[in-house]
């Protein structure tokens, strides 16, 4: 996988940096003023929080995945279909399948 690693976190003017290198992953704070895609700065703080959990949410998911498909086969009868659809279709997201 072509990410980096991180740990990610966010500085104080919303950059998302990866450590150890101090690399910059993404600038959350908006560019140029454009008054009808204008976002809150509350909501800027969440984007960028959000981004920064994006390695720790993807490895998450890959968890969950895995067991929901182990889960599924050993009992029978269990239907984990939906979750390991839903779940397969934010890693694949993620992974830019």
């Amino acid at each position: 996988m072509g990410y980096t690693k991180g740990p990610w976190v966010v500085s104080s003017t919303f950059l998302v940096c990866a450590k150890p290198s101090a690399a910059i992953v993404a600038n959350c704070t908006p560019l140029v003023e454009i008054p009808e895609l204008s976002i809150p700065m509350d909501e800027v703080a969440d984007n960028a929080r959000l981004i920064a959990a994006a390695p720790e949410l993807l490895e998450a998911a890959r968890q969950a995945l895995s067991d929901l498909e182990w889960i599924e086969k050993q009992k029978a009868g269990t239907n984990m279909q939906a979750s390991i659809l839903i779940l397969r279709a934010a890693i694949a997201k993620a992974e830019g399948k």
